[in-house]
């Protein structure tokens, strides 16, 4: 299992705009294959400041996800809220507990 978070520094006053496109995407992302939870963070210091940190069975998974036609058109939605570039980075979890 991996988690992926991923950074992205949003627009002031389009937070809530963000928000709305984290809410319309989830049920979508939630079929695709190995999606296991999202869990979509703001700072508490600076709320222009976004993590999306999402469980996924494997890489090729999130990367399907990634460069599926919803995918491509969730980033075109969010690019223009962007003040940078996204950056994602990539974990193995690690299990701390038998189920």
């Amino acid at each position: 299992m991996i988690k992926v978070i991923t950074e992205r520094h949003i627009k002031k006053g389009e937070e809530e705009k963000y928000v709305q496109l984290l809410r319309d995407a989830h049920p979508i992302a939630k079929q695709q294959p190995g999606y296991i939870v999202t869990d979509p963070c703001v700072s508490m210091e600076d709320p222009s400041v976004f993590l999306v940190a999402g469980n996924w069975e494997k890489l090729e998974d999130w990367q399907a996800w990634v460069n599926s036609e919803e995918g491509h058109k969730l980033y075109e939605l969010i690019a223009p809220l962007l003040t940078g570039e996204s950056k994602s980075t990539f974990y193995n979890i690690i299990p701390l507990y038998e189920t």
